[in-house]
C-alpha cells in the first residue's frame, strides 16, 4: 500500500501556477455586468434585489460547476487551478450580493411578510468562505482541490504484486460492498486510510479551522 507523492517537477510547476493565481486573482475583478445595483430597501426592493441575484447567479455557478467537473473528470494541475479560480469568482460574487444585501435590507429583511423572500435574503447575506480574505480563500479552495485530488487518486496495493493496485472506483468500492471476507476488507480500510487518510488528515483539518473562521464572521 501507497501513496505516491508528486515528483519535484509537479510540485515546482504547481509553485509557479499557484503564484500566478495570486497575481492574476489579486488583479482581476468580477465583471461589471455581475455586480449588483441599488434598489428600494423595502420587500419591493428585495424581490427586485433576489430576481436578478438568481438570474446572474446562475451563469457563475454554471463557470464553477463546470470548472469542477473538468477537473474532477480529468486530473491535471491546469484543470486545479481552473477550478480554483472559478471558486474564487464565485466567492467573490457572493460578497459583493451577500455586502449589497447587508446594506439595502439589514434593518428590515427580518418584517418581510413573504417567508420565502426572507430566506432568500438571509441565504444571500451569509457569505460563508467569502468572508475571508484573498489569500485565505486562495489556501481554502487549493485545500479543497488537493483534498479532491488525494481522494480521487489514492491506491492501495493488494499483497499479490501481480495484481494491479486498487483504486477507489471501482475496485475499493466493489470490495468494501461485496466481499465477505474480513481480512480482505481490513487489509482494503487499512491501505485506504494509510493512503487517503493519513494525507487528508492534517489538509481537513486546516479546512476545517478556515471554514469556521469564515462562518463566524456571519455570526454562525
Amino acid at each position: 500500500m501507497h501513496f505516491t507523492a508528486a515528483p519535484g517537477g509537479t510540485q515546482t510547476m504547481r509553485g509557479v501556477l499557484l503564484g500566478l493565481l495570486l497575481v492574476v486573482g489579486t488583479a482581476s475583478a468580477l465583471d461589471s455586468s455581475y455586480l449588483p445595483k441599488d434598489y428600494p430597501k423595502d420587500e419591493a426592493g428585495a424581490r427586485a434585489f433576489a430576481d436578478d441575484y438568481n438570474s446572474t447567479a446562475e451563469t457563475i455557478l454554471f463557470k464553477s460547476v463546470e470548472a469542477s467537473w473538468a477537473y474532477n473528470t480529468n486530473l491535471t494541475e491546469y484543470n486545479s487551478q481552473q477550478q480554483i479560480l472559478a471558486s474564487m469568482e464565485e466567492q467573490e460574487f457572493n460578497e459583493a450580493w451577500g455586502k449589497k444585501a447587508k446594506e439595502l435590507f439589514n434593518d428590515v429583511w427580518e418584517n418581510f411578510s413573504d417567508p420565502l423572500l426572507k430566506n432568500i435574503i438571509s441565504s444571500i447575506r451569509t457569505l460563508g468562505a467569502s468572508n475571508l480574505n484573498i489569500s485565505m480563500r486562495e489556501e481554502y479552495n487549493t485545500i479543497l482541490s488537493q483534498m479532491d485530488s488525494i481522494y480521487s487518486t489514492s491506491k492501495v496495493c493488494p499483497p499479490n504484486p501481480n495484481e494491479k493496485c486498487w483504486s477507489l472506483e471501482p475496485e475499493l468500492t466493489e470490495i468494501m460492498a461485496t466481499s465477505r471476507s474480513y481480512k480482505k476488507l481490513l487489509y482494503a480500510w487499512d491501505g485506504w486510510h494509510n493512503s487517503a487518510g493519513i494525507p487528508l488528515k492534517e489538509k481537513y483539518l486546516k479546512f476545517v479551522q478556515l471554514s469556521n473562521d469564515a462562518y463566524r464572521m456571519d455570526g454562525k
